[in-house]
């Protein structure tokens, strides 16, 4: 603990959206409009890029959380888009939700460390979701990545987050 004079003092960090994706943080939160919120890490001023991986993953969750979403400078569903960060993501997700003994040792050892796969599943579904709700059906990524063998799955995992089936747990703290 700390000291304050000579009485000591401790401090609980309490850790309530620490098992939660940010498709469940948003669609637990009670607010519906997300349009003045900023998770762009390239853009200072208060607008999104787009294309940045904070953008990638919040403009995902978005429709899968059933949210109002913020404007994006660029569409990552456009082919002309700089999109490496969107194909990062959907390449982990999809590894992650149809092949986990494909996913890389550097990736599973933290993974594995924490006890997080589930968490890593669910944001795995999210990203796929939320490109299936949010990219054209002809879009060459909506094609690749949102099969017949998924589709199931992405549905039944939005139903999952707009009913906030995993809630914030305010009793976890860090030890």
């Amino acid at each position: 603990g700390f000291c304050a004079g000579n009485i000591p003092v401790s401090y609980d960090i309490i850790t309530p959206f620490e098992d939660l994706t940010k498709a469940e943080v948003m669609a637990n939160s009670g607010i519906n409009d997300f349009s003045v919120t900023h998770s762009c890490i390239t853009q200072r001023r208060g607008d999104h890029c787009g294309a940045c991986f904070g953008c990638v993953i919040k403009k995902l969750a978005e429709p899968v959380a059933n949210v109002k979403g913020v404007y994006y400078n660029k569409d990552i569903f456009e082919p002309e888009c700089d999109r490496d960060n969107l194909f990062n993501v959907l390449e982990f997700s999809e590894k992650l939700v149809l092949y986990k003994d494909k996913i890389p040792g550097f990736q599973r050892e933290k993974i594995d460390e924490f006890d997080k796969w589930d968490l890593f599943t669910r944001y795995a579904l999210d990203n796929l979701a939320g490109l299936m709700l949010g990219a054209p059906k002809d879009n060459d990524l909506f094609q690749r990545y949102i099969t017949k063998e998924i589709i199931a799955k992405l549905k039944a995992r939005i139903e999952e987050v707009r009913n906030n089936k995993h809630k914030p747990n305010f009793d976890s703290k860090v030890v």
